[in-house]
């Protein structure tokens, strides 16, 4: 043990003068090291910070939490979430706090934005974005624009925000003045911005997020309410309560409802006013309705994957109902749900989090799936509340690798069209449900590069998405998502880059220069030109100027917040798919069936037609490494004998 801690010790003396990237190596090896705490992967002692708030005080909104009774021996997890913990039961429920790591950066420690080191207000989000965060395109050597699409289906189950209610539908007036109402939160943009000011245009919206002061219940330091469950859950597939699940239902045979195209293939519901919810020309035209909603609806990653998990489900469901005929309606549906729920937690641990995190990384710190049996670890003392610092900053450096013009695909994997990602926000349906689009979609998906996670955002999501919500949709003058970004972070009181950085092992910093060792030179240089001290910026901005740590999607500052917050979404989590001891689990057979599954297979499954896809759907296609093969051949693993 002595020559581990001297070599740590002489490690570290050598990165804080030599290349960043060992400067990686070092954090990874810290984190893997402290794996032995049950309760976390961080850990004060082993990076040397002590800034972390402690358990009693993260979990200091229980007081605000409903009373909850619970039946033990209740077999399939609830719909929102309670009884879970059943210490806890309350514990991830809809409408209910997030958690913070560490003390919030509040201007007056209590919820005002928190001011620049000279007393003064910080640099305007919408000035900071474009200066250091431009507009670009830059494809990811490795990864397809399935991730970006897996990661926004998970951000839809664990992250949708309680939003305050603004007494007018936008809280930019229409003269482009800022609402002042409590509600509104909205960014000015500056009369000479490069892009907007062709459309004057001087305000993008927002909407301040509820707090536990607006639930009536008065702590310290008031926390942002989710409005969904903290779980891992299916929950935008089929809903938060068993009200919203039942409308989704047809009731016969376990299966959900469904409409059909021109060529009877089936597909999701619509709302019932589709253009008072969607952007939508005809009252006709095709607006879906799911778990999660109308959000659905917001662009067609997220429609395709609620897409194939409803066919999924229906597909479990007739395969059920074939193997016991005399199952009930409510059995063969709650045994399918549970099926797929595991599916959505086997690719998120197995396929997603290697590719975000680092496959050593997952294996070593417990993320991995087990290879046989249950898996061992559910602590019902964590919390499995979202992290504030996650869901308003580090999960969000993921914007970064959107995709602003996505590839339809034919069978060869040539291009037939594209399709401009902010011409189908809040109309996903109108280009997904014509035709054979679903599976030109779908090999896009699985073929088509994504973005990196740099410094880079796509102008689509900076500039122009939900422009067709103007008068005038013609004009792709729509809101800056990246500028809300960092907004958002400052609202929830995300403590600055130069703190976060130490949560993941990194050193401290007092000066600009001392950032060289995560940064390149011409980065630091255009940091120190927008905010007048090193201590000003903004977590999200840092983490996306850092250099990725090899083999990841990820910064050393996003990495260890990312990683725990999925920790806690797995150990905090009783009805975990890998884990026994509970009336739901499922049997070793049944396991090692749900081991099988992939996203390729999820894929092949659920299209109207795909010929092939490579095993590895996340992973570019490569003919040595990960070729394409028959989809006959990639679906054939996944049985139901072991339901049978």
């Amino acid at each position: 043990m002595v020559k581990i801690i001297l070599w740590a010790v002489l490690v570290t003396a050598f990165l804080l003068v030599h290349d960043s990237v060992f400067c990686s190596t070092l954090l990874n090896v810290n984190v893997i090291d402290i794996h032995r705490s049950k309760r976390s992967l961080l850990s004060d002692s082993k990076n040397n910070f002590t800034g972390f708030l402690s358990t009693a005080q993260q979990n200091s909104a229980d007081v605000c939490l409903p009373k909850i009774s619970c039946n033990a021996s209740e077999k399939y997890r609830s719909y929102d979430g309670s009884c879970n913990n059943l210490e806890k039961p309350a514990w991830g429920t809809p409408n209910t706090p997030v958690v913070r790591l560490l003390p919030p950066s509040y201007a007056d420690g209590k919820g005002q934005m928190r001011l620049s080191q000279d007393g003064k207000p910080l640099p305007n989000p919408r000035v900071v974005r474009t200066t250091l965060l431009p507009d670009g395109d830059v494809p990811d050597a490795e990864s397809t624009l399935a991730v970006v699409g897996w990661g926004q289906m998970v951000a839809h189950d664990i992250t949708m925000r309680a939003t305050l209610q603004a007494p007018a539908a936008s809280c930019c007036n229409e003269d482009g003045s800022l609402n002042p109402h409590p509600a509104c939160l909205p960014i000015a943009i500056p009369s000479n911005d490069t892009f907007y000011s062709k459309f004057k245009q001087l305000c993008v919206d927002m909407k301040r997020v509820s707090t536990t002061s607006n639930m009536g219940c008065n702590i310290s330091v008031p926390q942002q309410i989710a409005a969904v469950t903290h779980y891992l859950d299916g929950s935008f597939i089929y809903g938060l309560d068993k009200e919203k699940s039942n409308s989704l239902r047809s009731f016969r045979d376990g299966l959900l409802k469904t409409q059909t195209n021109e060529n009877n293939k089936t597909f999701l519901i619509n709302v019932q006013n589709s253009t008072g919810v969607c952007d939508l020309p005809k009252p006709s035209d095709v607006c879906y309705l799911a778990g999660d909603a109308a959000r659905v609806n917001l662009n067609t990653e997220i429609a395709a994957s609620q897409i194939m998990f409803l066919r999924l489900h229906n597909k479990l469901a007739t395969d059920l109902h074939r193997l016991h005929a005399n199952w009930s309606d409510e059995i063969i549906f709650q045994e399918a749900r549970r099926i797929v729920i595991a599916i959505v937690q086997h690719i998120t641990y197995n396929e997603y989090l290697p590719v975000l995190l680092g496959s050593t990384y997952v294996e070593k710190n417990n993320l991995a799936p087990q290879k046989s049996g249950y898996a061992k670890g559910y602590n019902s003392s964590i919390n499995p509340s979202s992290i504030s610092e996650f869901v308003a900053a580090a999960f969000r450096s993921l914007h970064s690798t959107i995709v602003g013009n996505i590839s339809m695909m034919r069978e060869n994997r040539t291009v037939s069209s594209t399709v401009q990602l902010a011409d189908h926000a809040d109309r996903a349906g109108i280009i997904l449900q014509t035709k054979d689009n679903f599976d030109y979609f779908l090999r896009g998906l699985i073929s088509q590069p994504q973005n990196d996670q740099d410094k880079f955002c796509t102008a689509e999501i900076t500039n122009s998405i939900f422009h067709l919500k103007n008068k005038d949709s013609t004009k792709r003058n729509g809101i800056d998502l990246v500028s809300i970004d960092i907004h958002r972070g400052r609202e929830y009181g995300v403590p600055p880059y130069s703190t976060m950085r130490r949560v993941c092992g990194l050193p401290s910093v007092n000066k600009f220069e001392d950032l060289k060792d995560v940064m390149e030179a011409d980065k630091i240089s255009q940091l120190a030109q927008v905010y007048s001290s090193v201590h000003d910026i903004d977590y999200f901005v840092g983490g996306l100027l850092e250099k990725k740590l090899p083999g990841t999607l990820t910064s050393p500052s996003f990495h260890c917040v990312i990683a725990e917050a999925f920790y806690r979404y797995k150990f905090a989590d009783r009805f975990f798919y890998e884990f026994d001891g509970h009336p739901g689990a499922f049997t070793s057979a049944q396991l090692d069936s749900v081991r099988k599954f992939t996203y390729s297979m999820l894929v092949c499954l659920t299209s109207d037609n795909l010929q092939s896809a490579q095993p590895s759907g996340f992973h570019k296609i490569d003919s040595k490494s990960n070729p394409l093969k028959p989809c006959s051949e990639i679906i054939k693993e996944f049985k139901l004998d072991a339901w049978a």
